[in-house]
């Protein structure tokens, strides 16, 4: 019994360590707080303050998974998604916000590649469980 733990543990952290996610999120506090949460579970993070900044990283590097805010100053998460998905179609965004209105929605709707959406504040422990459930459906 010990062993099979021991095989399911060692093949999530060898599928964790090689995904590399970026978070987009304007709060300093919340942005670290992902980041370090993500650095725990063995993921790959990078985290940028902007939607401008996460468009021009995820535009130059490869990112299995993108966690966007929506509400940004500058370009809003759904207008990052819009241009980025216009560079990479095939990149994977989970919604992080505490402004989802029903325009929101509605644009969220439009958008592609928007696997999910999480309300904040969010359990520590949904937010991983949401996030390997995507890897383990995309793959």
């Amino acid at each position: 019994m010990i062993d099979d733990l021991k095989i399911i543990f060692l093949r999530n952290y060898d599928m964790n360590i090689s995904k590399r996610i970026l978070v987009v999120e304007d709060d300093y506090d919340l942005r670290c707080l992902i980041t370090d949460l993500l650095l725990s579970a063995d993921y790959l993070v990078d985290s940028v303050n902007s939607g401008h900044l996460g468009f021009e990283k995820a535009s130059k590097e490869n990112f299995d998974l993108i966690l966007m805010d929506i509400r940004m100053p500058g370009w809003d998460g759904i207008e990052t998604i819009a241009g980025l998905n216009m560079v990479n179609s095939a990149l994977k965004f989970l919604i992080i916000s505490g402004h989802i209105s029903e325009s929101n929605l509605s644009r969220l709707e439009k958008a592609q590649n928007v696997i999910d959406i999480i309300r904040k504040p969010f359990d520590n422990n949904h937010l991983l469980r949401v996030i390997q459930n995507c890897f383990d459906e995309c793959e």
